[in-house]
């Protein structure tokens, strides 16, 4: 019998297994293993990504309402049209609020005149008097919406030269 090489040999009788195979070859069912894992580690990859996305816009979006919460305080406390020494004064006491004008004030000419981006609801409470002013929206009672509050310190100037501490507290939805 001549010795051929084995590549020329003939394969035995008997069919081999793909587990049993020496040459390298596979089948599908060593395939499905690292199909699975590939499928598996793209899923979390995506998941991971969308999360952080969302999350990332969320947080960008409680920082630009904390921004406009807080420039808006700063402008209602300057706000000449509820300020002690009223309209076109020189030099305005900021945070002086008068009660009367708090009284008047429309909340129309505010949204006007002060522009805000979100809704918003701006609240003086008079810590002496037990006394409140609102203006704006009622905030949304879902727990879901995202609102920013930003308070203040505030006086509330009363007709004898008396003045109360008061707090002044603007929401943001």
């Amino acid at each position: 019998m001549r010795n051929f090489p084995r590549s020329l040999k003939r394969p035995h009788p008997r069919a081999r297994r793909f587990r049993d195979d020496t040459e390298g070859a596979g089948g599908m069912m060593e395939e499905l293993p690292a199909f699975t894992v590939v499928v598996i580690a793209l899923s979390v990859f995506i998941t991971a990504t969308y999360n952080a996305t969302i999350s990332f816009g969320e947080m960008t979006n409680a920082t630009s309402l904390g921004e406009d919460a807080s420039s808006y305080l700063r402008a209602f406390r300057s706000y000449e049209n509820v300020l002690e020494r009223g309209r076109y004064t020189q030099e305005p006491l900021t945070g002086q609020f008068d009660p009367a004008k708090l009284d008047c004030l429309d909340p129309a000419a505010l949204r006007r005149d002060l522009n805000p981006r979100h809704p918003f609801n701006v609240t003086v409470e008079d810590a002496i008097a037990n006394v409140t002013w609102s203006f704006g929206e009622r905030p949304p009672s879902d727990p879901a919406t995202p609102r920013v509050q930003e308070s203040t310190a505030a006086v509330i100037a009363l007709y004898g030269g008396e003045r109360h501490p008061a707090v002044l507290s603007v929401v943001m939805w």
